[in-house]
């Protein structure tokens, strides 16, 4: 009996040691997540700010008051800001499947929703 008695408690040990583990993941896969989603709200705002200060160029420039150097130097931030829009909106889906799977939702090839509220 007390041999039964020890695997018992060596197997409520091991669920319980699972069971944490399956929280800590949890818990990281939401931090992971939402800092994602922070990160891609701030690069949106640049790019929005990039936006802005491109047109404003585009419209210095074409009414004769803007140099042709300021309005590329404004393009190339613009472009930037936008691949850097790309790569974080990757990052946040990436993070959003840990988050999945670390629920132990099943993995699957099937692409996710392109749904802007899951950026935000």
């Amino acid at each position: 009996l007390s041999a039964a008695e020890a695997r018992y408690k060596q197997q409520v040990a091991r669920y319980e040691q699972t069971v944490l583990t399956a929280f800590r993941e949890v818990k990281a896969a939401l931090v992971a997540y939402d800092k994602q989603r922070q990160r891609y709200r701030e690069v949106q705002q640049q790019v929005e700010t990039a936006t802005d200060a491109f047109q404003t160029q585009r419209d210095r420039y074409e009414r004769g008051i803007g140099d042709l150097l300021s309005l590329l130097d404004a393009e190339r931030t613009l472009v930037q800001a936008r691949t850097r829009l790309a790569g974080v909106r990757l990052a946040v889906v990436n993070a959003r499947l840990a988050l999945h799977r670390a629920l132990g939702g099943p993995w699957t090839d099937t692409p996710p929703p392109d749904d802007p509220r899951l950026l935000q």
